[in-house]
């Protein structure tokens, strides 16, 4: 859902498909001048098709602020490397934020718990909490919470929606996904 975060199209750049690899390799190789790079998601608008369903050991099914926060993560560590492979820096350039409480919350507070103290102790910058993309400016990223983060280079990964013909369907959820 790129088309719901305003600013996208203009300052946006994302690692979803081909067409916006290619992209963000162009910007990369042309336009980057160097300066901060904000890496972060959209928050996810999850249906409620795993209300009922029981994980192991009776858990129920988490509910996720953001869709998948493991290519953030990639992307922020990637990202890291590239700076550091082109002169052009290191983590502290970088900036990851998430919506929820706990970047890729999914993983357990124990490992993200690690992976924060090793990458705060490389200089990674995180913000957590943010609640949304409000918006993408030329300066950075505008977010619900209210906070803004500086950025030259901006890759987000947006929420996630099913296609309208989903919706209704006895086997999707509320939202439209499959249950």
């Amino acid at each position: 859902a790129y088309d719901k975060i305003e600013g996208f199209a203009e300052h946006g750049q994302t690692v979803s498909d081909f067409y916006y690899g290619n992209k963000l390799r162009h910007f990369l190789a042309n336009d980057y001048k160097g300066g901060p790079i904000a890496i972060g998601s959209a928050r996810f608008h999850q249906g409620d098709g795993t209300k009922d369903i029981t994980l192991y050991g009776g858990h129920p099914f988490p509910r996720a602020e953001a869709a998948c926060e493991g290519p953030p993560v990639e992307v922020m560590l990637s990202m890291a490397s590239w700076l550091g492979q082109h002169g052009k820096g290191g983590p502290d350039k970088i900036t990851v934020f998430t919506p929820a409480s706990l970047i890729a919350e999914d993983a357990g507070e124990k490992v993200v718990g690690k992976l924060l103290e090793i990458a705060g102790g490389m200089g990674f910058n995180y913000v957590n909490k943010a609640k949304d993309i409000t918006r993408l400016t030329k300066e950075g990223v505008e977010l619900a919470s209210g906070k803004k983060i500086e950025a030259e280079l901006k890759i987000v990964f947006p929420d996630w929606v099913p296609h309208d013909f989903m919706k209704g369907l006895p086997i999707s959820d509320n939202e439209g996904f499959v249950v």
